[in-house]
């Protein structure tokens, strides 16, 4: 691994406009990208074992190659950090986006969200993947809280992982130490902290229907504070309907993050793994980043391999905030309607799209060993007269699925881009 992001990630020039991580991530809030790496996929919707949804957009199906796609907060395939990469793989991989319960017009269908650290709901969707496309090699691409999810999942999984690798970017790694960073600057607590929150409120008032009859107190005390932040949502929302028994219930905010952080969990990954962080990152701080292994520690390199496990590398730059590492483009890109790459007053390039594709391609390749949980196949169980696939009929109450609907309709990534809750963080 190291030897190939070495070759593939070349030094990132920041766009001279953007020279910090807040310009950086507050521009991709505010950039137009309608008409940047336009992305159509097919939705395929499963109905979970709880009785949520999730939703699978596929772009470019049928391939011996599939990338697995977890988006951040609230996010969705129509995310312009999404695209961005889908639209560099090759043309012979078939890119898969996870979409969380109640996000990019998936409908939430029973009492339970998503969270930083609930993996069933991936663990279903790969059981899908696998069902749908038998004896493929899979890798997982993450970002940001879907970067937290799959760095947990590829640890919890360990010598069953279905990934032969992964990449995953601006992952918050540590919550707990994140949160403590976050609150404590003002710009962290009035501005990132609150917009994320903001966002997790929208989410919650389109979907709050699903959580009335079992937990209207919690909704009625949520809804009452006026400008509530990430830690009150957690407290009030997350720590009760983020995830299965018997995790869940969690006490409160405290232990929900140091459950849900990765960092935690990572001696226990079993694959080549690759972290993508940036210092100036104003959401994923560098003091929540998992701890350099002891010969990195005095190294002027970019790149390391983590103490607690030397399989996972992190390879970080000085500067590109939050899911951002923009280069090139014009300022005036940002008051203009669906700029373009090739305008006179272009859009910026985010530099991690191309470095990230081409390491997902060699990482296909026989250079590297097979998923260690390749040989795991989905089993079917029938409850009653409804059929589920599941890996094991002990976990069929939380890790199994059944089809909805298969890839009839179409997703048209940049349109959708102008239409959800959130695009950013």
């Amino acid at each position: 691994m190291d030897t190939a992001v070495k070759e593939i990630f070349q030094e990132y020039n920041p766009t001279g406009w953007l020279p910090n991580g807040h310009f950086q991530t507050i521009f991709s809030t505010l950039l137009d990208t309608s008409n940047i790496d336009s992305v159509d996929y097919h939705r395929h919707t499963l109905l979970l074992r709880d009785g949520g949804n999730i939703s699978l957009d596929i772009h470019n199906p049928g391939k011996q190659k599939v990338a697995v796609i977890c988006h951040g907060l609230t996010g969705g395939s129509h995310e312009s950090y999404v695209r961005t990469v889908v639209a560099q793989l090759g043309e012979d991989v078939t890119s898969i986006v996870v979409i969380a319960r109640g996000c990019a017009n998936t409908t939430i269908t029973s009492p339970l969200l998503f969270s930083a650290g609930q993996t069933n709901d991936l663990r279903t969707a790969i059981l899908y993947i696998k069902n749908l496309y038998p004896d493929v090699d899979l890798i997982a691409i993450g970002f940001s809280l879907g970067a937290n999810i799959i760095t947990k999942y590829c640890a919890e999984e360990g010598d069953k992982c279905p990934f032969k690798a992964a990449v995953v970017l601006s992952n918050p790694w540590d919550l707990y130490k994140g949160t403590k960073e976050l609150e404590g600057s003002y710009l962290g607590l009035y501005f990132y902290d609150r917009a994320m929150a903001s966002s997790m409120m929208a989410l919650l008032n389109l979907h709050g229907h699903a959580l009335k009859e079992t937990h209207a107190e919690e909704l009625a005390l949520i809804n009452s504070l006026k400008w509530p932040t990430v830690k009150q949502f957690e407290d009030i929302i997350t720590c009760k309907v983020g995830g299965h028994p018997p995790d869940f219930p969690i006490p409160n905010a405290e232990a929900y993050c140091i459950w849900a952080s990765s960092a935690n969990y990572i001696e226990k990954i079993k694959i080549p793994f690759l972290g993508l962080n940036s210092e100036d990152d104003p959401i994923a701080f560098k003091a929540a980043w998992p701890e350099p292994a002891d010969e990195y520690k005095t190294s002027p390199s970019n790149l390391y391999k983590c103490k607690a496990n030397p399989l996972v590398h992190i390879y970080h730059t000085k500067h590109g905030g939050h899911m951002a590492w923009f280069e090139g483009g014009h300022p005036f890109s940002v008051f203009r309607t669906g700029p373009t790459y090739s305008d006179n007053y272009p859009a910026p390039r985010r530099w991690f799209a191309k470095p990230v594709a081409q390491l997902v391609g060699h990482l296909f390749t026989d250079n590297f060993a097979p998923a260690p949980g390749a040989s795991e196949k989905p089993v079917r169980v029938f409850d009653g007269d409804m059929e589920w696939e599941t890996r094991d009929p002990n976990l069929k109450e939380f890790v199994a699925y059944s089809v909805l609907t298969k890839g009839d309709e179409i997703i048209h990534g940049g349109d959708e881009s102008k239409n959800n809750v959130s695009q950013g963080f």
